[in-house]
């Protein structure tokens, strides 16, 4: 699909749904497809009624080889394994208008059982999305399904408190004595917003180094280590500017970098993306949490309504966070002889590798 680009109905569709996210935008599928599409084939599928398109997906197929048996796996709209690593969309569904979703659930499941697949991948997806009720619909050998918290900041509720007021007193505590160390050491502290798109990419290098330096550190690979995940924000930072879709932010103390983080922005939600933070021996210096505290309470203080973290889980998402949603991650592989033979070889491999552990 590399080069196809995405049809007229698309952003007609996603103004008018209520099931829309950020990654469900022209912007982030025409990137997506700009810098992946060259390892999928697909279909653009719509549904309309009276002329007016009413609902839509992106269904893309890719073929990959596992236990020597290929599998063709199908996914929904910007997501799918591709051969190079890719920026983890969530929040994903089927974009509709409100009172057609029934028929086109009954119509899509037709279609699918029409095709010729071995497993329909179902990512990033709420419990209320169209694509929770798509796997009922079609007869499955197997389905595996991997579900991961996302938790989100009620920004509505901080109306006549700060942030920092409502967290318990031993994180009250640290985020005090963090900030005190940062003034009294380097300077003020002090948050600014890239106010050019120009500055946004200085931004998100600053971001991307100090992400992929920490991770190294760990002996691990940072996301901004891939060429095309790189490639991928450069372009998304620059489409989602005039929108007013994306936010970079930077800390800094003094004249001393203390973090970056890297938002987007929709219908006054925020999701919190990306980040890279600047960390010494200090125990008491704790850059990720200062650096978060202060991005939430700017959106609070601005008006916001939500700060999503998105899906995962972890300690400062917790120290935030009193809400949280389920995002999906589901497999529905077809009823098939061979994907009884995929799993039976699996299974094979798998024992065999228990036997050489003990």
């Amino acid at each position: 699909m590399h080069g196809a680009g995405i049809p007229a109905w698309w952003e007609p569709l996603f103004e008018r749904c209520s099931n829309r996210s950020i990654f469900l935008s022209p912007e982030w599928l025409r990137t997506w497809l700009e810098v992946y599409g060259g390892d999928f084939t697909g279909h653009w599928i719509h549904w309309e009624v009276d002329g007016a398109v009413v609902g839509g997906c992106l269904l893309t197929k890719r073929t990959v080889w596992r236990y020597f048996f290929r599998q063709r796996i199908l996914s929904f709209n910007a997501t799918g394994i591709a051969k190079q690593r890719t920026p983890l969309a969530e929040f994903n569904d089927l974009p509709f208008v409100s009172g057609h979703e029934e028929q086109i659930l009954l119509d899509l499941a037709d279609f699918l059982l029409q095709r010729g697949w071995d497993r329909l991948s179902l990512s990033g997806y709420e419990d209320s999305a169209l694509l929770a009720r798509v796997a009922a619909l079609l007869p499955a050998y197997k389905i595996e399904r991997d579900s991961r918290p996302a938790p989100y900041v009620d920004l509505t509720g901080f109306k006549e408190t700060t942030v920092e007021s409502a967290l318990s007193g031993r994180y009250r505590s640290q985020m005090r004595k963090c900030r005190e160390i940062y003034e009294q050491t380097l300077g003020a502290v002090a948050l600014t917003r890239a106010e050019t798109a120009q500055q946004a990419q200085a931004y998100f290098d600053e971001l991307a180094q100090l992400h992929n330096d920490r991770w190294q550190k760990k002996g691990d690979e940072g996301s901004f280590q891939t060429p095309s995940v790189v490639q991928f924000h450069q372009r998304i930072i620059d489409r989602l500017w005039d929108k007013n879709a994306v936010d970079l932010l930077r800390i800094r103390a003094g004249e001393t970098v203390v973090g970056c983080i890297y938002n987007f922005i929709d219908r006054g939600k925020v999701y919190f993306f990306q980040s890279g933070y600047s960390y010494d021996n200090n125990p008491n210096i704790r850059p990720g949490l200062l650096s978060q505290l202060m991005a939430i309470e700017d959106y609070r203080a601005r008006d916001f309504v939500e700060y999503d973290f998105l899906a995962g889980d972890a300690r400062y998402k917790r120290m935030f966070a009193k809400q949280h949603r389920v995002l999906h991650w589901t497999a529905v592989y077809r009823k098939s002889i061979w994907n009884r033979l995929f799993f039976f070889a699996k299974h094979i491999k798998s024992r065999l590798s228990a036997r050489r552990t003990t």
